[in-house]
């Protein structure tokens, strides 16, 4: 019997490990249940992440599509309710940091 391995099993594919992050300070706290929100971790949306968006609308700043793509890449996790706490100031910060991961220029 010939002891056939594969080279290749048990690696990672490169992008499994290297996704990109940004980390927003809100202006304004989110109250939740006595614990405060102050700053959201945000992920490097996948494809997977914009299933039933708009691309035009993320960009576009629809409040509606920037909060259901925040719930589903901000750590912690937040909820629509939650995005429309948002003082304006954190919802540009916000919308500046999904909009730079859609944007190709930034790398």
């Amino acid at each position: 019997m010939s002891n056939n391995t594969d080279n290749n099993a048990g690696n990672k594919p490169e992008h499994a490990t290297t996704a990109r992050l940004k980390t927003i300070t809100l202006s304004q706290p989110i109250a939740r249940d006595g614990n405060d929100i102050t700053q959201l971790t945000l992920r490097e949306p996948r494809a997977g992440d914009l299933r039933g968006l708009k691309l035009l609308d993320v960009f576009q700043l629809d409040i509606d599509a920037v909060a259901v793509l925040l719930s589903r890449i901000a750590t912690p996790s937040i909820i629509a309710s939650e995005v429309n706490q948002f003082s304006l100031t954190d919802l540009q910060r916000v919308s500046e940091g999904l909009v730079g991961f859609l944007d190709s220029s930034e790398g």
